[in-house]
């Protein structure tokens, strides 16, 4: 009988190895390994909101350029009601405008030049 019980502990361990762990209520088990990322296809249709690049990822980028065009605007009210007897809130305004505008532009650029030649 003792011959019986070693020989049948290592098929108790075989088979342990082979049963999934048990993982205790409440405790988030590991994601899949083939949707650890979980991204999307690059052909699929992403529902992305405002502030979301095509595969989905928020971009800070996207907000500073929103942020910058709300200053733009709001110094370019002020220029107009208080008229300020120098420029400086024009200059001003149209410094918000180009950081609104041009960063995304030159990002969008460089990401392509840096995906054409990888």
């Amino acid at each position: 009988m003792a011959e019986n019980d070693q020989q049948q502990q290592p098929m108790d361990a075989a088979q342990g190895a082979q049963q999934a762990p048990i993982i205790p209520p409440g405790v988030n088990a590991p994601a899949p390994q083939n949707q650890a990322a979980n991204l999307p296809n690059p052909g699929s249709e992403v529902d992305s909101g405002f502030f979301q690049e095509d595969n989905g990822t928020y971009s800070s980028m996207r907000l500073m350029c929103f942020v910058s065009l709300l200053a733009a605007i709001l110094f370019g009210f002020l220029t107009i009601q208080l008229k300020p007897e120098n420029q400086n809130g024009i200059y001003i305004t149209f410094g918000f405008l180009l950081g609104a505008f041009a960063p995304k532009a030159v990002q969008k650029f460089a990401e392509q030049k840096i995906l054409t030649k990888g």
